[in-house]
């Protein structure tokens, strides 16, 4: 069975899951469905996605996810939430290639790495929520630390040289970000600039990152994605742009 790529709204119904397929539930333009799309694409698990009108979210869905939220992964009889727990569950289960560090202590840094980014998402909604300049300077300021620690690992990624779990988990903020400044939508006085001239090899990891075949695989359209933004932003998703 063919599933659109269209969100599914209110009123919709629930599309039959053939035994042994494994279902993303999801949303185009959200970083934390793309986190598990990065995933699933870096490890060629076959999958198909059902997108979700989060303004208008059907009934059976609800049944499945209570808030409503995305990503929720389904097999079978099993369901699994929230994006972190899904991309640790799927790089257990298909093993190859591992993103995570094996060896225990640098798994540990890996994962404070990626609570961080989870700070540097919450002050990047607040910031586009509230159009607030101090929570925009909150994001650049966590920046920092990822400038640092990629001076002392001394690789191009976080992950190594190569990307792994850390860049896959902290990319989809990035692009959010860098699609919402090119948007239009930001009005404040921070220079974006500024994190080039201060932070080479964090731009060398973001050039290495778009040049990705992964991420190429996974990410929205350009266009799609700042015409996603906007519409958001004016309090309308337009969850089908594009298509």
């Amino acid at each position: 069975m063919s599933i659109s790529p269209k969100a599914f709204s209110q009123g919709s119904s629930e599309p039959p899951l053939a035994n042994g397929v494994l279902r993303l539930y999801g949303m185009r333009f959200c970083p934390y469905v793309q986190r598990v799309r990065l995933v699933l694409a870096a490890k060629n698990i076959p999958y198909e996605t059902v997108n979700i009108n989060l303004k208008s979210t059907p009934d059976w869905y609800l049944k499945k996810h209570p808030k409503g939220r995305v990503p929720l992964l389904e097999w079978d009889d099993k369901k699994l939430m929230e994006s972190l727990v899904i991309c640790d569950y799927l790089d257990e289960k298909y093993p190859e290639p591992r993103l995570w560090h094996q060896e225990p202590y640098e798994k540990a840094i890996s994962k404070i790495a990626v609570e961080l980014v989870s700070k540097l998402y919450e002050h990047f909604r607040k910031a586009v929520k509230e159009n607030d300049e101090s929570e925009f300077a909150n994001v650049f300021k966590e920046f920092e630390y990822f400038e640092r620690l990629l001076t002392t690992l001394k690789t191009d990624c976080f992950s190594g040289n190569k990307p792994g779990m850390v860049d896959y988990m902290m990319w989809p903020l990035i692009s959010g970000l860098r699609f919402y400044m090119a948007s239009g939508s930001y009005k404040g006085n921070l220079d974006f600039s500024l994190i080039k001239s201060n932070q080479p090899k964090l731009m060398a990891w973001k050039v290495k990152m778009v040049d990705d075949p992964i991420v190429k695989i996974c990410e929205p359209k350009q266009e799609d994605y700042i015409n996603f933004v906007v519409s958001f932003l004016n309090g309308h998703p337009d969850y089908d742009v594009g298509l």
